[in-house]
């Protein structure tokens, strides 16, 4: 089957079926693949079909998971700050930096949960031992502790009170609902606010006191940014731990990067597929994709997976210039799943030396068709 054919039923499993630009473990279980319609195209808004869509993509969001080097410090860090809540230890501050794409939120949801803390007990019918939450925009310090007010609270909190009085309320919930973590996303909408030592000093004041007065663990995430604005505050050398989350950068990391791949590309096969789709060999191109950063290489690879998924497809391979098109928009030129080997070394500003992975001439100018992928 190729990237021409339309959704029609698809092929039963076992049967074959950013840069510059001038122009793992097997998965238990598996996702319900269910029996292919019987002839005619696959109406994805149909129930049936898109409850096997939905299950598919839930599995794998769910299922899969490849830990990187810097995904397996985060998780000691994690762990130590998880170790420290339920001893009930003073508070510290774990601080995550990188850019977009880096794998933050990845680390925030995955690690430090409410399973952590089973035996919270609270006069609350609901205990809530671990907060978590996305800092607003824009970020004042104090829209951020209404924000958490209104979490832990359960109702709308009003933004009258002072900043000392709203954290003073919060402390008080947060003390009867059991919380032990507060994880905060997006923390560079604080600290990019105003770079005022007056802003500056509110923010750090404001944490100091969280920190002292309470029990609670923080666990601060945001771009490069936030590190820095740690950097000014001497305070957090005492009470605090940096952990930088950084791409695969340059050659050092191409082979890391291409264990990350063949890993998930396994992991896939595990789920649903019935062949890897080769993407340890397209290791440079997925670089240039996505500057090796594991976030974009997680969305890249999801988007064609599900494309593959409704199209029927033995793996995912034929749909990476697909989604990547779909995801950048920047056309065929640009699109390192559909540039030659020299090419990709080009735009990689690399010597003339093999580059794995083979061009997938499924679109574009003298190329197929790109299929209609319903829903």
């Amino acid at each position: 089957m190729t990237l021409a054919m339309e959704l029609d039923a698809p092929a039963p499993r076992d049967q074959a079926p950013g840069f510059a630009c001038s122009t793992g473990s097997p998965v238990p279980g598996g996702a319900p693949d269910g029996p292919p319609p019987a002839g005619g195209r696959t109406n994805w808004d149909e129930p049936g079909n898109a409850a096997r869509l939905d299950a598919f993509v839930l599995a794998m969001r769910e299922r899969i998971h490849v830990p990187t080097v810097a995904y397996r410090e985060g998780q000691r860090e994690m762990r130590t700050l998880r170790d420290r809540a339920r001893r009930r230890e003073p508070g510290n501050v774990l601080v995550i930096g990188g850019e977009a794409g880096a794998g933050k939120s990845w680390l925030l949801d995955r690690e430090l949960t409410d399973a952590d803390f089973p035996d919270v007990g609270t006069r609350w019918a609901d205990p809530l031992p671990v907060l978590r939450l996305d800092a607003p925009s824009p970020g004042r310090m104090k829209a951020l502790i209404v924000k958490m007010l209104s979490l832990v609270s359960g109702y709308e909190a009003s933004d009258r009170p002072s900043e000392p009085m709203l954290m003073r309320q919060f402390v008080k919930v947060a003390r009867a609902r059991g919380v032990r973590v507060v994880k905060i996303d997006e923390f560079q909408h604080i600290v990019n606010l105003s770079r005022t030592d007056r802003h500056e000093r509110t923010v750090s004041e404001t944490l100091k006191t969280l920190l002292n007065e309470t029990d609670i663990q923080l666990v601060l995430a945001g771009e490069p940014s936030v590190m820095t604005f740690f950097d000014r505050w001497k305070q957090f050398e005492r009470r605090g731990v940096k952990l930088p989350m950084t791409p695969f950068a340059g050659e050092a990391a191409r082979a890391e990067f291409a264990d990350f791949l063949d890993d998930y590309d396994a992991q896939l096969v595990a789920l649903h597929f019935m062949e890897k789709g080769g993407f340890a060999e397209k290791v440079d191109r997925f670089r240039l994709a996505t500057d090796g950063y594991v976030g974009l290489a997680t969305k890249l690879i999801h988007l064609a997976a599900e494309m593959s998924f409704k199209v029927g497809h033995r793996s995912v391979d034929d749909t990476l210039s697909v989604a990547y098109e779909r995801w950048r928009r920047r056309g065929d030129a640009c699109n390192p799943f559909l540039m030659t080997p020299d090419e990709v070394r080009k735009a990689l500003g690399k010597p003339a030396a093999a580059v794995g992975g083979t061009v997938t001439r499924s679109r574009g100018t003298g190329g197929n068709q790109e299929p209609t992928f319903g829903r």
